[in-house]
């Protein structure tokens, strides 16, 4: 099975999304142990070809994307590997019925990491990393995807269990 991770911060083993994606893939190698895993690191990597982008997409069979929230949304290294991948006649094209998907049949993982608690509560409303991910991932055919966070890396009485109970969600 081809396993495309994608990480989308600058701070490498000390980032929490980059720590849960692998969390994520530990559980994947679990289950299976014939993993063929490439990582591809946008902030020391970035895609500037949108077709090699597409092809790497493509030929993996399982997405997991560490994702850090951002000012409430997705770092730009991030939107810009979008960018590259949403591509019209290559990642989805228009028919009679609208928009289809043309990347089917995988499975994506995101591993999303926050300072403050976002999935519920009074945040909730400040939560744009995951519906907009859903939401374009959705738009070229990716629509089997499971959220995995690890959330209150910054708040007092959180931040102490916040990665021990990311990990122990993950449900593969």
């Amino acid at each position: 099975m081809k396993v495309l991770v994608v990480e989308s911060t600058s701070r490498g083993n000390e980032s929490f999304s980059n720590r849960l994606a692998q969390s994520v893939l530990q559980k994947l190698k679990e289950k299976n142990l014939k993993l063929e895993v490439s990582t591809r690191n946008l902030d020391k990597d970035p895609v500037l070809d949108s077709e090699a982008a597409i092809s790497e997409l493509k030929s993996a069979e399982v997405v997991i994307i560490g994702v850090p929230m951002h000012n409430f949304s997705i770092p730009i290294v991030l939107k810009a590997w979008i960018d590259q991948v949403v591509r019209p006649g290559q990642s989805f094209r228009y028919g009679a019925s609208g928009p289809e998907g043309l990347i089917r049949g995988k499975k994506a993982y995101l591993a999303i990491a926050s300072g403050g608690v976002y999935s519920e509560g009074p945040m909730s409303a400040y939560d744009f990393t995951e519906p907009y991910l859903k939401a374009v991932l959705g738009f070229i055919g990716i629509s089997d995807l499971t959220t995995f966070r690890i959330e209150g890396v910054d708040v007092p009485g959180l931040k102490d269990i916040a990665f021990e109970k990311a990990v122990e969600s993950i449900r593969i």
